[in-house]
């Protein structure tokens, strides 16, 4: 069983609830099928970026949460329509 302990504060949950709950009407300003097979191999690289660079995140948080130091670093992402960073972190 490789399940991860999340740790999250209830403003935290508050507000992803919140994201969750109107996330749906929000009228989009692009379409991602119609990029360059360039620019999705530009967002893909990102998306591996910010994986890392969230994964760092979470483990110093939660460290520090762990140990009762500072509450740590949190990170925040705007996504486009089809989901596209939010499905690289669920993978």
């Amino acid at each position: 069983d490789n399940k991860e302990i999340i740790i999250m504060t209830q403003a935290e949950h508050s507000e992803l609830k919140g994201l969750r709950q109107v996330r749906d009407k929000f009228e989009e300003q692009y379409d991602p099928n119609t990029f360059t097979k360039e620019h999705l191999e530009f967002k893909a690289m990102h998306n591996d970026a910010f994986i890392q660079l969230s994964r760092y995140c979470e483990t110093r948080r939660n460290k520090n949460i762990i140990t009762n130091q500072e509450k740590g670093i949190n990170v925040f992402f705007l996504d486009g329509p089809d989901g596209g960073t939010a499905k690289a972190l669920l993978q």
